[in-house]
């Protein structure tokens, strides 16, 4: 094991642990690590743009924009970049006695995980970052809780991939999720999501609301909502900005749906 002096590589006993993160944006030269022995925590690799080559026993693959790779520890590690795709990569290595829950993806190779939500991982990986560079009170354990919510995420997304390739039907179902989360301020089309199912109007709604528990209706209100309390909170856009573009262009309709949605209005968020 590195000495403890001079690597990031350490291994914890605690629930988890942040070793180290941070953001890269890679096109100003190739780039190429081989790790014979890999490191000694885990570690993932998130291709927010562009995309990474990796190599496992002579198989090489890639890994696409909204992709990752997972690292378990001591398991070896090749990878690299072209300065033509002006990779963005994101990356965290962590320890601790829950990464157990990982388990049942370890293969001995790198892990190459398709997310379903890229967009909430990065979410929650540049709150991530943040936390750890102003680095206030506490924020080992506030780091901590992120990298708990991304595994999570890495674990749903592939659950719901196998499950998606075991059912199509419901596969084609997350498929219009990820779609109304990528685009929850546009009016819902029921029409058009029923069609990417290869259902009825009627039908789909009945899917949509035993898969998920909500109508689509109150789908897409409670991701807009939950979009406009993290703008609140994050960011210093206006009442006015945020409403429109969660999809309110009348900003006292906003606000009162916001408030019936929350139990309270948007200015509380904002304090």
């Amino acid at each position: 094991m590195p000495d403890p002096r001079y690597t990031t590589q350490r291994v914890s006993s605690e629930y988890i642990t942040l070793n180290n993160c941070g953001e890269q944006y890679l096109g100003n030269r190739d780039y190429d690590t081989v790790r014979d022995d890999g490191r000694v925590d885990f570690g993932i690799q998130f291709i927010e743009s562009g995309k990474c080559t990796f190599e496992d026993n002579g198989v090489v693959r890639v890994a696409e924009s909204g992709s990752l790779l997972l690292h378990f520890p001591n398991v070896r590690q090749h990878y690299s970049f072209k300065k033509e795709d002006k990779t963005h990569l994101m990356w965290v290595h962590f320890s601790g006695t829950s990464c157990s829950m990982l388990d049942e993806l370890k293969t001995g190779e790198t892990v190459h995980v398709k997310l379903t939500d890229p967009k909430d991982f990065k979410r929650v990986f540049d709150r991530m970052l943040v936390a750890n560079n102003i680095r206030r009170s506490n924020y080992k354990t506030v780091c901590g809780g992120y990298i708990t919510v991304l595994l999570g995420l890495i674990l749903r997304s592939v659950a719901e991939q196998s499950e998606k390739e075991t059912s199509g039907g419901h596969g084609r179902l997350v498929n219009v999720i990820n779609y109304m989360n990528e685009n929850f301020e546009q009016p819902i089309d029921l029409d058009r999501y029923a069609e990417m199912c290869f259902v009825s109007r009627s039908r789909f709604i009945h899917l949509f609301k035993e898969y998920t528990g909500f109508s689509p209706y109150n789908f897409q209100l409670k991701i807009r909502m939950e979009r406009a309390v993290e703008m609140l909170e994050y960011t210093a856009l206006s009442v006015d900005e945020i409403a429109e573009l969660v999809g309110y262009h009348d900003c006292s309709y906003f606000c009162r749906v916001f408030k019936k949605f929350t139990g309270h209005t948007p200015l509380f968020y904002r304090k």
